[in-house]
């Protein structure tokens, strides 16, 4: 959020930030110098205080600028971003200058902004609150591999690798099989009559899991044979379909290694479902008529 608004601030701090680097001695106007050497001169002669947050680091109108302040800055902005520690103070001394004037002319008082800043004020608070419960209830790796035991287990299973003609009539996919009868060869045919998007390739699919194909064509592949081709026309939405079963291969589910973090994610979530469940468990809450009423007219 912060990356945001050092990237979108105004032109007036940038004056701050060029000033206090040296690039721009000279001042566009007597006000952006006036307040570009307050910030800068907010680095350089520092006062020497403390406050709650630790030992100032610059102070604006005698508010500090702390240590503190510039580690979550420089913490939110991302250490892939072009900024030293001077031109982080001297932004934090212009934010600082624009919240003084900012709150000097009320705009915290406005019932529009204050419905923001609480809504903020939530969302900060939600989610510290679920890292916390993250932090205090870490993921093991019994837990990953319990996980992973039954992500296995419902992985197993057959693939299949097939080809296919699909054609829009019956009768020509029935001419079809007719002619591998007589010998020929179901790439070439898929080359010159499929209709799908594979003909060019010889109607070739490729490995695939039977529950990836629409119903009709995963039942057909499961009656037939390696090597076999369908001895009737298979109908699904797109077409009639002449399907050839080259090969099949019991699954292998992936290696743990590969598939932990997403597994530890799963936990995670888990963990967090359970503490919300239990937070649910001992509150009363009740939803009102007039709500409920409201959403189930919009949806």
């Amino acid at each position: 959020m912060r990356l945001k608004l050092f990237i979108t601030l105004p032109a007036l701090l940038s004056i701050f930030l060029i000033t206090a680097c040296g690039e721009n001695k000279d001042s566009a106007s007597d006000s952006a110098a006036k307040n570009s050497t307050v910030a800068k001169t907010a680095v350089e002669q520092p006062a020497q205080m403390t406050s709650p947050q630790g030992e100032a680091l610059a102070t604006v109108n005698g508010k500090p600028i702390t240590q503190q302040l510039l580690d979550s800055f420089m913490q939110e902005t991302g250490t892939n971003t072009n900024i030293n520690r001077e031109m982080a103070i001297n932004e934090l001394v212009a934010r600082e200058l624009i919240l003084q004037d900012a709150l000097a002319m009320g705009i915290d008082q406005r019932s529009d902004i204050k419905s923001r800043l609480e809504a903020v004020r939530r969302e900060m608070l939600v989610r510290i609150a679920v890292r916390e419960i993250v932090l205090k209830n870490p993921v093991t790796d019994e837990e990953v591999q319990k996980e992973y035991d039954s992500f296995a287990a419902q992985s197993r299973g057959k693939e299949f690798k097939a080809r296919h003609i699909l054609v829009a009539e019956e009768a020509k996919a029935k001419e079809l099989i007719v002619s591998l009868d007589g010998g020929a060869d179901f790439a070439e045919l898929a080359k010159s009559n499929s209709t799908g998007p594979t003909g060019k390739n010889g109607g070739d699919l490729g490995w695939f899991d039977a529950g990836q194909m629409v119903p009709p064509f995963s039942a057909a592949l499961k009656s037939m044979e390696k090597g076999q081709y369908s001895k009737a026309p298979v109908q699904t939405q797109f077409g009639w379909h002449v399907i050839l079963l080259e090969d099949t291969r019991e699954m292998e589910p992936p290696a743990l290694d590969t598939v932990k973090p997403q597994l530890q994610q799963v936990v995670q979530q888990r963990h967090i479902n359970a503490y919300l469940d239990k937070l649910k468990a001992n509150a009363d809450i009740k939803f009102m008529e007039a709500a409920v009423e409201e959403k189930s007219v919009k949806e």
